[in-house]
């Protein structure tokens, strides 16, 4: 993760001129005089993503198992990064989920969250209402930095061959047990939003809704129709208290797999380990189309969620 450079969070000030037509109203004709709007906005946080269409193609068998495959791939070596016990600038919620990132080696690009400055993971909390009940998220993100050179099968668009700042993360929903109920991946530019649910919760869906949807993998899934950019990549198993999870990144710096800290690991051999610290979101400069992108919290709302969990 790169600590951005500079102390000035980025703002943007809009402005906008246009003149009505003219508006017919039976035989009269009356003109509006032209109207002047100055949008002045200072992005900082997140702000609604309003230009993302959700016309996408619908996940088929074959897309199923790529992501699933990626997902349960191994690392032959890995560094990760955990997070500063120590601090006490977040609060107890952010400390009890805050996931372990695991990079895989390869491909001699800068570490996920420590090229050229501290290792830094950027935390909002915020809330969310389904089915009447409120629910506790908690948002991780961190920076990383891509070379297109280096990086030849970087996942999204390509621009060329120059370096450039792009966030990845993870938001996770805690069910009414105090567990960890989803965990989005968060990868602004992917085709698809993909999640993992807690097995307790797939299980749950199951008993409440039966079988999975046609074309869907996973009870917790909605029908393709109401949801066709939204996947369940996998399950994650339910620790023996509330915790963070292990996010795996492959060399080319993509999240594959989200896993609980009590399951096997994916990696052979770690090579190092760093520890990160937590800085609020605000704080984050790169104000841009990646982070609105990145703000969606309602994603699991495209989700079956079982009565009462």
């Amino acid at each position: 993760m790169r600590h951005p450079i500079g102390d000035r969070l980025v703002s943007s000030h809009i402005m906008s001129a246009y003149a009505l037509p003219l508006i017919f109203f039976g035989r009269h004709v009356l003109r509006l005089r032209s109207v002047l709007i100055l949008f002045m906005a200072t992005l900082v946080g997140c702000v609604s993503n309003t230009g993302e269409s959700r016309t996408r193609s619908v996940c088929s068998a074959a897309c199923y198992d790529t992501w699933t495959a990626r997902a349960s791939r191994t690392f032959a070596s890995a560094r990760y990064f955990k997070p500063d016990t120590k601090s006490t600038k977040m609060s107890v919620l952010v400390h009890q989920f805050s996931p372990l990132v695991v990079q895989e080696s390869g491909w001699m690009l800068p570490d996920a969250l420590a090229a050229g400055g501290p290792p830094i993971v950027y935390v909002e909390e915020s809330r969310l209402i389904i089915r009447e009940l409120v629910y506790d998220q908690i948002t991780y993100r961190w920076l990383v930095l891509r070379d297109q050179e280096r990086n030849p099968l970087q996942e999204g668009r390509h621009v060329g061959h120059e370096k450039s700042h792009e966030i990845r993360g993870l938001r996770i929903t805690v069910g009414q047990d105090g567990f960890a109920a989803v965990c989005e991946v968060i990868q602004p530019g992917s085709l698809y939003r993909r999640v993992f649910v807690s097995k307790s919760m797939e299980e749950a869906a199951r008993k409440a809704f039966s079988e999975p949807l046609e074309g869907r993998r996973y009870a917790v899934e909605l029908s393709v129709d109401l949801a066709p950019h939204v996947i369940v990549v996998g399950v994650f198993d339910d620790g023996p208290i509330p915790m963070g999870p292990f996010v795996y990144l492959d060399a080319a710096l993509n999240v594959t797999a989200i896993r609980c800290r009590c399951s096997a690991s994916l990696v052979d051999a770690f090579s190092d380990e760093s520890v990160y610290e937590f800085l609020p979101f605000e704080s984050m400069q790169t104000i841009d189309r990646n982070v609105r992108e990145s703000c969606d919290k309602t994603i699991v709302q495209s989700l079956r969620w079982p009565g009462g969990f």
